[in-house]
């Protein structure tokens, strides 16, 4: 099995990164710009956070695992290819006016994670994929633990 946490092992394991905190999806749990998403929350952006949910959940996991200036570079680049993967699933090609819409806020967001997601990505130590595998299995263990002390009624 290789150590790189790639795309796929993500997307495999998204629903779990989510549960931990690892990933949110569109903007920073505790940054300046949770202002800015909870501003417009009722405007398209809003729209676009679910349209782009699963490349932010890619980006968070990227973040939080890498460590190096060329890792948050990468992290970025696959995050802006994902969503423009996202575009192409889900829109119509004839729809022009979508496709531009879309990817203009997918160009936003990009130069957005690259000006101001210093501060969120993990400068410190590098996870690899048995790290993260590590974090999941002892989430998995507590969620055992927490059942058995918690039967079911009527049990």
């Amino acid at each position: 099995m290789s150590k790189l946490v790639t795309v796929k092992y993500i997307e495999q394991n998204s629903e779990a990164f989510i549960k931990l905190g690892v990933a949110n999806g569109v903007g920073s749990a505790n940054h300046w710009s949770k202002g800015i998403y909870q501003y417009y929350l009722k405007t398209k952006l809003n729209r676009s956070k679910s349209f782009f949910f699963k490349a932010s959940v890619i980006h968070d996991v990227l973040y939080y695992s890498g460590n190096t200036k060329p890792e948050r570079r990468r992290a970025d680049i696959l995050f802006l290819q994902y969503m423009f993967k996202l575009i192409n699933e889900k829109v119509v090609t004839w729809r022009l006016d979508k496709l531009l819409m879309y990817g203009a806020i997918a160009m936003f967001y990009y130069i957005i994670v690259r000006r101001m997601g210093k501060k969120a990505f993990n400068w410190g130590t590098k996870k690899n994929r048995q790290d993260l595998n590590k974090i999941l299995q002892e989430d998995g263990k507590k969620e055992e633990q927490i059942q058995a002390s918690n039967p079911a009624p009527g049990v």
